[in-house]
């Protein structure tokens, strides 16, 4: 699914509110990717910058894949 949200903050004040929003909301941050960055140094360059959260619900994600495993590939999911 895409879903767009245009803001006018900065970049980095909306990167430290998401944050702080995912563990308020009881999600764990497990990691973020720069593609933007990764791709530069592959020495394929983009020109835009996309930056990707990878969270998880700890309880969800248990309940979730004790009933059906298959979930797996869906676990974690990616904000970009």
């Amino acid at each position: 699914m895409i879903y767009t949200v245009q803001v006018t903050e900065s970049f980095d004040t909306v990167k430290k509110e998401f944050e702080a929003k995912v563990k308020e909301v009881g999600f764990m941050l497990f990691d973020t990717y720069n593609f933007t960055r990764i791709l530069q140094d592959k020495a394929y360059p983009i020109e835009k910058e996309i930056i990707v959260f990878e969270l998880c619900n700890p309880s969800g994600a248990q309940q979730a894949l004790s009933h059906l495993p298959e979930l797996s590939v869906y676990i974690p999911c990616k904000i970009s």
